[in-house]
């Protein structure tokens, strides 16, 4: 449904992020067996969950329309809160922000709870910083409220989720638009928001910020961040230490001599800048985009963002820097698979600053870990478990001890359109021993971007992908795993292992099964009546491998695997059919319509 307001929201969503100046485009639509699939198993969604280690949990309990464009923040105590936009649920009829709060074992606080009050036209692209205590903070782009298209407003809370006073707006000049804006929180709940504004700085889009006291008080006007203003500056991201000082980075086009480059600007507590604005990415010959910060309590941060560097459209890079602003390393690669496009990065830090950065990569969200040396702990892991449709918009955050948790926007994961996800995912990692191997089709042919996962109890604690030759490595704690190998359209494939430290088992191999799909109708002999609730079977060597019942119209879907199989309608009143020895190629949609005769 759309929302109401001069744009919809997912319109918003390309108006205010430029998405095609910044090169993100959502991948193909998945083949048919993927979409078939995803339209079954929409049915079977069920209701938000306990956040419990490793497993996947929905966070928005209003399914009705779309949620979308999730973030995350977390307190000294691992009590975390997701805000997110939703269609359609508040009382305007358009987007609305919504929040749900969480304790530190991933047991929901209270219902999820709407964040604006004023719901004219569109609220959109929500932010939000938590302090040491718990109290926080949410910010927003609202539509017509400020007088002059978009702007950006606020609503402070308390650690038990109470309104601290009424949402009140940040910017001060109001010409134009205000959008995408990014908040940071210290120790003491000060906090600092940042934004986009169109044509204040007297060139196209700058950003802009305003600082506050943890009572919601403005400190000083707002300011301009960027010193160099041709052309546009866009997508600030901000990060803040415990005593204030702070972090912006952002997107500029043109200023690195080529198409758009990452730059950023260190300021103390007090707002004073310190030092010039600098250039984030060394590599200058494509552009780069979508950058995110995350910093640790000492001050040392990391900037991540989409590049063009990888050979294949974007891929996600980042670099280090000390508390004084001094590169730490060079910038490096993140993204081990490279197909494709991998954008939308975030990252988190602990206290020692080991980090996780996350980002999203064609039909899936991915993660790396890294120590606080910048060096990689592990492979690169698949995120989501629910693996159709179009996953994007992650978030992150992380505790002290590196625990941490990934919130991202699902395609039907709840049954109705866009949903919020998320997983929590435990600190400690000690590899000490490694599977390889490949994996391949039942043609032989290399599956690029499997996902690889070693579980125990149903929970996966170690994960990679594949290359683009099918090959990986999956680095991982001494034990015995069930290795689960799967990819959208395929069907899975599990090997019980047990491996040593400092073993290595080489040549872990799998072959998947591209999923196949029966599908027709059953209907009445003689009439053509569809015939709803019939139980239709795909029977092999005897055995029912998959049933289902027909829908209102008759209609079926049944998935398999290529083979030979005997199908077997059957219904309450009519005599059981059979239509015989039906053969499906490996990846094929084939239709078999059914009709029963009534007994006599």
């Amino acid at each position: 449904m759309k929302p109401t307001g001069l744009v919809s929201g997912l319109q918003v969503l390309v108006a205010l992020r430029r998405e095609s100046k910044r090169r993100w485009l959502p991948p193909p639509s998945p083949p048919l067996a993927a979409a078939l699939i995803g339209a079954l198993l929409a049915f079977l969604a069920l209701p938000p969950a306990m956040a419990t280690l490793g497993n996947e949990f929905q966070v928005n309990t209003y399914t009705t329309g779309d949620q979308d464009t999730p973030a995350i923040a977390m307190d000294a105590n691992g009590n975390f809160v997701v805000v997110w936009s939703s269609s359609v649920q508040d009382d305007g009829g358009g987007w609305g922000i919504f929040g749900q709060r969480y304790d530190a074992t991933g047991t929901p606080q209270g219902s999820e709870f709407q964040v604006n009050t004023f719901t004219t036209g569109d609220q959109f692209l929500p932010a939000v910083a938590m302090d040491t205590a718990g109290n926080f903070v949410v910010v927003w782009n609202s539509e017509f409220q400020d007088g002059s298209g978009w702007g950006i407003f606020a609503q402070r809370y308390d650690a038990t989720g109470t309104p601290q006073g009424s949402e009140f707006q940040v910017n001060t000049y109001t010409t134009d638009n205000q959008a995408l804006p990014a908040v940071a929180m210290d120790a003491d709940g000060d906090f600092v928001v940042v934004w986009r504004s169109d044509g204040q700085d007297g060139s196209a889009w700058g950003i802009f910020g305003q600082r506050y006291d943890a009572a919601g008080t403005p400190q000083g006007s707002e300011f301009q961040v960027n010193t160099y203003t041709t052309s546009d500056q866009s997508s600030p991201s901000v990060a803040m230490d415990p005593n204030g000082n702070f972090v912006v980075v952002w997107e500029s086009y043109g200023q690195d001599g080529f198409n758009s480059g990452v730059f950023g600007q260190r300021f103390d507590a007090s707002g004073t800048p310190q030092g010039a604005e600098f250039q984030v990415n060394a590599y200058a010959l494509s552009s780069d985009s979508d950058p995110a910060i995350a910093m640790d309590p000492n001050g040392n941060f990391v900037v991540t963002w989409a590049g063009g560097q990888d050979g294949d459209p974007d891929g996600i890079f980042a670099q280090r820097y000390d508390a004084a602003g001094v590169p730490q390393g060079i910038e490096f690669q993140v993204n081990t698979f490279t197909t494709s496009i991998q954008g939308w990065p975030a990252a988190a830090m602990d206290a020692d600053g080991n980090f996780v950065v996350v980002w999203r990569s064609p039909y899936g969200i991915f993660a790396q870990r890294y120590d606080a040396s910048g060096a990689p702990q592990g492979g690169e892991f698949h995120v989501n478990t629910y693996a159709l449709g179009n996953h994007a918009h992650p978030a992150v955050v992380m505790d002290a001890d590196g625990n941490f948790v990934v919130v991202w926007r699902s395609d039907g994961g709840d049954g109705s359109g866009y949903a919020i996800f998320g997983r929590s995912f435990p600190g400690t990692f000690i590899p000490d021993a490694t599977f390889t191997g490949k994996v391949k089709d039942v043609a032989k042919q290399p599956l690029a971007g499997a996902t690889i996962e070693a579980k125990q109890g149903g929970i996966t604690l170690f994960s990679t992908v594949t290359a683009a030759n099918g090959s990986y490595t999956l680095q991982v704690a001494a034990g015995t795993y069930d290795l689960v190998a799967w990819l959208a359209s395929y069907l899975d494939a599990t090997k019980t292992l047990t491996i040593n430290a400092g073993q290595t088992l080489t040549e872990v191999k799998f072959k998947l099964f591209r999923l196949s799909f029966f599908e027709g109708t059953v209907t009445e002999k003689g009439t053509g009546t569809p015939l709803d609730g019939a139980l239709v079977e795909a029977i092999r060597n005897g055995a029912t491998v998959a049933s289902t019942m027909t829908a209102y119209d008759g209609s079926y879907i049944l998935q398999v695997t290529k083979g030979t199989y005997n199908l077997r309608a059957s219904k309450t009143g009519y005599k059981t059919k059979q239509k015989l020895d039906q053969t499906i190629g490996d990846g094929a949609t084939k239709t078999v319509n059914i009709a029963l005769p009534l007994l006599p």
